[in-house]
């Protein structure tokens, strides 16, 4: 999403979820004027989670009753960026900002003697 401007003309940056400038608080001025809003129930939501996790293994006997497993584990193999749930508080200065994210790409190699 670009860099939508808040009503008093600063401009917001960050990485938006939803455009926080389309949503306005609402100041209930009686108790018979508090009011949940006219969005239906959890239509909006975050992005779903995906991440894909690999391993590659490779077992070789090395002597009798000794052997040697060698793998590759790809955490997150694709690099899909998770990010979390934005701030829902319109009066928030971080409104629909999502500020933190997973982690990317992560790559190990293991190596087990078993005996």
């Amino acid at each position: 999403m670009g860099t939508p401007t808040a009503p008093g003309g600063r401009e917001l940056t960050g990485h938006f979820a939803f455009d926080p400038t389309a949503f306005r608080a609402v100041q209930p001025r009686d108790f018979d004027r508090v009011r949940q809003g006219t969005s239906r129930r959890n239509e909006y939501r975050s992005a779903g989670f995906q991440q894909w996790d690999i391993r590659i293994a490779r077992a070789v006997e090395a002597f009798e009753g000794i052997s040697m497993e060698v793998g590759v584990d790809l955490l997150n193999a694709f690099g899909n960026r998770n990010w979390a749930a934005p701030f829902k508080n319109l009066d928030d200065t971080y409104s629909g900002v999502a500020k933190r994210s997973g982690l990317g790409r992560t790559a190990q190699v293991t190596a087990r003697l078993r005996f």
